[in-house]
């Protein structure tokens, strides 16, 4: 259960029959007699034919109360056996299910500013999400001796989202107060298949490894629908919303549809060939490989609004009724509204890329102390995207060659000590998405959301220097030095278009650096007592924390006036700590974790709008266990005991850069404390 969400009441809107399951059952797609999008765009298409067309779609806009929000409900079962067959060959199998239902609620204020200080809207957002997270999983094993063995993993995801969104609040700019709702259904599905397998070829001594897989995902949002009441400041009847309909063009950003489909399959191939040899008596190895990728994405969206079907002949009290009448068929007419197509031809893009590389890699071993594992790894990547733009297709083509050495170098000062060097290249390539002209408006941030086609591969450069010592079984403590340096790396930019409009879009910065250290560590207190069975030999230490330097060269985009800032989304510093105790004989359990990210740059702005950071905050969790009749175990979670906001904001004190109540609160977020009661039982 939740502190803020679990037993209280909620809203939410109506429901399909397989939401339980977290996929839709159909209920929410548009007729099949509904006009495709052409349609409407077609010259001959009527006014009237719209209104007949509006009528045909579900009115199902009301948003309900409901009394009580259910605690959050969590399943697994697991099993699995083995069989070894006469010729001494064994085949196994372990399968999988899972299903979480969390339901939740989030208070969620929402502000905007111009010119500084000026505020534009207030918005305070009540968020009923209801989370289905579902699972299968089976993978078979077969080995026919020492030698050889075939491996087939299957699992099968679905992740899905019932989001309902009450807003209340003003917009400043134009003087109204707002009542505005979305009803968005999201289901994400993933399905995984990869058949493997290893040989060793004993006379040589050589391993080869190889697999194939198929992956596919798919996501579906049907029918999210918003509406959008305002009323004037100067209103002498403070009390009657009117609904926010357009007389001519209709707006994805007050009453509407929105429809999108997403289907991508992935190809995966590789193989792995491993060679032993010695140097003076000295065991080494090289291994080479190939690895091939095949990626085809297929998106579609359809938007359609809510307009005045004819301002002349427009019953004005229609914009009076509540969401749950106002677009009913009956409201379909030359008097009232109809539906209008506002879909793109950038809504919609098929987009696809190959990905093949080759590498070869040497394990060296030089003065009994000294261990070389170092390569280089080739990569060809062509990305292509086509859409419209008009109703002429436009293609957008990526081709990337790229050359990734690496190095890792361990020096073995004794058998517990080790100091490593790594220093090795990576890449960071534009998702579909981010290159996509697609355009979306978000409900929740209240901005659009855009792609940027002209993006490219960002390449990082990695160096590592670090102590390990190993103190003693499970144990270590290791510091670490590190510097990256990333060449075009992708960031998140969110600006003003003015008028209260904001745009949220992809760009390459020129270029940014990241330099600091790491300490982990892994330590057991039996240290302290020399004493057998001392309590102490139970309690152990554990975490890592990191302080990072962040600094990106400026071109173009910032709301900056000097020529560097932190490098979006990097912390400046990373707490991650904790304790456990286990008592065998009692079979009592208990960890204590403590987790903090220091203040980040969380969007970037430019110089009308100021940069959003994101605020440091604290997270407890803890968990006690214990065991009964060695198949039993029941466990206590407490997770996010001292549920602090989340909270963005622009900084308006460039003297101080942490969060003070003079800055401007973009958003925030306030999440309750949960507690959880798991059982397990193993029946063997």
């Amino acid at each position: 259960m939740n502190t803020l969400g679990t037993f209280s009441s909620y809203h939410d809107s109506k429901n399909g029959k397989k939401d339980w399951l977290g996929i839709d059952d159909g209920g929410r797609k548009l007729p099949a007699s509904f006009p495709v999008t052409d349609s409407f765009f077609s010259t001959t298409f009527t006014r009237q034919q719209k209104i007949d067309a509006s009528k045909e779609v579900e009115n199902n806009w009301e948003i309900k109360k409901r009394n009580s929000m259910m605690p959050n409900r969590n399943v697994q079962a697991v099993g699995g056996f083995n069989h070894k067959f006469k010729n001494n060959s064994t085949f196994g199998a372990i399968g999988a299910l899972t299903y979480n239902r969390a339901q939740r609620l989030n208070y969620i204020e929402r502000n905007d500013y111009e010119l500084g200080t000026t505020s534009v809207f207030t918005f305070n957002d009540t968020v009923a999400r209801d989370n289905i997270l579902a699972g299968a999983l089976l993978n078979l094993g077969y080995r026919l001796n020492s030698n050889h063995k075939i491996t087939f993993r299957n699992t099968f995801n679905i992740n899905s989202e019932d989001a309902t969104i009450n807003r209340f609040g003003d917009n400043k700019l134009n003087e109204q107060f707002v009542r505005a709702t979305s009803a968005q259904f999201t289901s994400n599905t993933l399905l995984v298949n990869q058949l493997s397998g290893e040989h060793n070829i004993t006379k040589r001594k050589i391993k080869i490894q190889w697999a194939g897989a198929y992956n596919n995902i798919q996501r579906n949002t049907p029918d999210l629908r918003k509406t959008y009441y305002v009323l004037n400041y100067n209103n002498p009847d403070d009390s009657t919303f009117s609904a926010n309909v357009p007389m001519g063009k209709a707006s994805p950003n007050y009453a509407g549809k929105f429809y999108s489909t997403l289907n991508e399959n992935i190809y995966n191939g590789k193989v792995d060939i491993t060679l032993p040899f010695n140097i003076q008596n000295v065991a080494q190895s090289v291994k080479v490989g190939g690895f091939m990728q095949n990626k085809k994405r297929a998106f579609s969206a359809r938007a359609l609004g809510y307009v005045i079907s004819n301002i002349s002949k427009f019953d004005s009290k229609l914009l009076e009724l509540p969401e749950d009448r106002i677009f009913a068929p009956e409201n379909m007419s030359d008097s009232g509204f109809r539906l209008d197509d506002i879909t793109q031809p950038t809504d919609k893009y098929n987009a696809s890329s190959n990905l093949n590389a080759a590498y070869i890699m040497f394990d060296n071993k030089f003065l009994k102390k000294v261990r070389a594992v170092w390569g280089v790894r080739y990569e060809a990547v062509n990305q292509e995207l086509k859409t419209k733009s008009n109703k002429e297709e436009v293609s957008v083509k990526h081709d990337f060659k790229s050359i990734l050495p690496s190095l890792n170098l361990t020096y073995s000062l004794n058998k517990k000590t080790n100091l490593r060097l790594c220093a090795y290249k990576t890449l960071s390539r534009p998702e579909f998405r981010e290159m996509s002209r697609f355009s979306f408006y978000d409900f929740n941030s209240n901005a659009v959301i855009q792609g940027y086609d002209s993006l490219v591969q960002a390449s990082i450069q990695n160096y590592d220097l670090r102590y390990e010592i190993y103190p003693g079984k499970g144990e270590l403590l290791s510091f670490s030095l590190f510097y990256k340096r990333f060449d075009k790396p992708v960031e998140q930019v969110f600006i003003s278009k003015g008028a209260g409009s904001r745009l949220r879009y992809f760009q390459n910065a020129k270029y940014a650096r990241d330099f600091g250290a790491e300490l982990e560590f892994r330590k057991s207190l039996s240290f302290i007592s020399d004493k057998e069975n001392s309590i102490w030999s139970n309690i152990a230490l554990f975490g890592n924390i990191a302080v990072i330097k962040s600094t990106v060269k400026l071109d173009g985009v910032s709301a900056e006036a000097t020529s560097q800032r932190p490098l979006q989304g990097q912390s400046p510093y990373l707490i991650n700590v904790g304790a456990s105790f286990t008592h065998p004989e009692s079979g009592i359990s208990t960890t204590l974790l403590y987790n903090r990210i220091g203040k980040r740059l969380s969007e970037v702005g430019n110089y009308s709008f100021p940069d959003i950071y994101e605020n440091a905050r604290d997270i407890i969790d803890f968990q006690i266990g214990k065991k009964f009749f060695n198949n039993l175990e029941v466990r206590i979670n407490v997770a996010d005991l001292l549920h602090q906001p989340f909270i963005f904001y622009q900084n308006n004190d460039k003297e101080n850069l942490n969060y003070t109540s003079t800055d401007n609160i973009i958003q925030k977020t306030t999440v309750g404390t949960s507690f959880g009661l798991s059982l397990a039982y193993k029946f063997n």
